[in-house]
C-alpha cells in the first residue's frame, strides 16, 4: 500500500504530465487543465484507473476542475510533487524557483520539504551575482512572496549592497533602482553594508536619492550612517590639524553638506576639545566652528575661547 492511498504504483513524470505541458511544471490533464482538485467522491462505479501508474483504484483521486477523464491516485499526485521539490533543490536558482512556483496549495501543505527547499532556493537566487537589479531581483522577490518564503533580512543585504556598489561606481540610476525596489517591498537597509567604505559625499548623495524615492524605511538609517561618516571624517581631520579641518569643511560645502547640522555635534565637540588641549592653535580651530554649533556647544566653546585668549606665547 502506498503512503497516500491504496494504489502502490510508482508515479511517472512523463505519464503524470503530458509532454507538451512539462514547461510549466504543473500536473495537467490531456486537455491542459491543472490537476489540483481532490475528488470528494471516493467511490466510483466500476472503479477507476490512475492515468500515471495504470493500476485500478477505489480511493480518492486527483482531477482537474473541469472533471475531464483524467485521474491520479494519491501516491502519483504527491510523488510527482515530491520529485519536483528534489529537482528544484538541485537545479540552478532560477530554474528551481520556476519549479517551486508551480506548486499548488495541497502539495505545499502536505510536503514538509517544500518550505525548507523554498527558503534555500530563494536564498541562492537572491545571492546569485548573475541576477540583475532591479529586474531579475524584483521577479525573484515576487516569487518568494507568493511562495511564503520571503526573507527580509537576506533581501535587505542584497539590495543595500547593490545600492552601495552603484554609489562607489558613480552610477546614480542604478542606486536609485535598488532603493526603489527596496521601497516597493518595504525593505530597510542593512546598516553594515550601508556605510562600508562610503565617503561623506557618497552617503549624502544616497540621502538625496532616498528622499526622492520615497523609501521611508531607508531615511532614518541613511541619516544615521551619514552622520556617523561625517563625524568620523571630522575627528580624523582634527588629528591632522586645523588646516585639515578647514579643507574638510570646504569639501563638504562643495558637496552641499551643511556643516552646521546638529548631527555633527560630536565631531565639532572633538574640534573644541582639540582647541582646549592646544591653546596655541585654539583660535584657528574655533573660527572653523559654525555659529549655530557654537551655541549648542556654548560652555565648552566659551571655555576654550577664554583659554585661547589668555594664552601667551613663550
Amino acid at each position: 500500500m502506498g503512503r497516500h492511498g491504496i494504489c502502490s504504483g510508482k508515479p511517472s513524470v512523463s505519464k503524470v504530465v503530458p509532454a507538451q505541458d512539462l514547461k510549466d511544471h504543473k500536473i495537467r490533464c490531456f486537455a491542459g487543465h491543472p490537476v489540483e482538485h481532490l475528488s470528494s467522491q471516493k467511490k466510483c462505479l466500476g472503479g477507476w484507473s490512475c492515468n500515471s501508474c495504470g493500476q485500478a483504484c477505489n480511493d480518492e483521486r486527483w482531477r482537474c476542475a473541469n472533471s475531464c477523464d483524467y485521474d491520479l491516485c494519491q501516491d502519483c499526485f504527491f510523488g510527482y510533487w515530491s520529485g519536483l521539490v528534489k529537482q528544484a533543490s538541485q537545479a540552478k536558482p532560477a530554474e528551481g524557483l520556476a519549479m517551486l512556483s508551480a506548486f499548488c496549495m495541497p502539495a505545499r501543505s502536505v510536503l514538509t520539504e517544500f518550505d525548507v527547499t523554498s527558503k534555500a532556493v530563494v536564498e541562492a537566487a537572491v545571492n546569485d551575482p548573475e541576477v540583475e537589479v532591479p529586474g531579475g531581483l524584483r521577479h525573484i522577490l515576487s516569487i518568494a512572496t507568493n511562495l511564503g518564503t520571503f526573507t527580509p533580512e537576506l533581501c535587505s543585504v542584497r539590495l543595500t549592497r547593490s545600492a552601495h556598489d552603484a554609489l562607489v561606481a558613480g552610477d546614480k540610476p542604478a542606486c536609485l533602482a535598488a532603493v526603489e525596489l527596496a521601497r516597493d517591498f518595504k525593505l530597510p537597509p542593512s546598516l553594515e553594508q550601508l556605510a562600508d567604505g562610503l565617503s561623506a559625499a557618497q552617503v549624502s548623495l544616497l540621502a538625496d536619492i532616498v528622499a526622492s524615492s520615497g523609501a521611508k524605511a531607508w531615511q532614518e538609517p541613511v541619516q544615521r550612517a551619514r552622520a556617523s561618516i561625517l563625524n568620523a571624517e571630522l575627528v580624523e581631520a582634527v588629528g591632522a590639524g586645523h588646516e585639515e579641518v578647514k579643507q574638510r569643511v570646504e569639501q563638504w560645502a562643495a558637496s552641499g553638506i551643511d556643516a552646521s547640522s546638529s548631527d555633527l555635534a560630536p565631531g565639532w565637540g572633538a574640534v573644541v576639545a582639540a582647541a582646549a588641549e592646544k591653546p596655541e592653535q585654539a583660535l584657528d580651530f574655533l573660527v572653523l566652528i559654525p555659529a549655530a554649533t557654537r551655541v549648542s556647544l556654548k560652555e565648552a566653546f566659551s571655555a576654550a575661547a577664554k583659554a585661547a585668549l589668555a594664552f601667551k606665547a613663550p
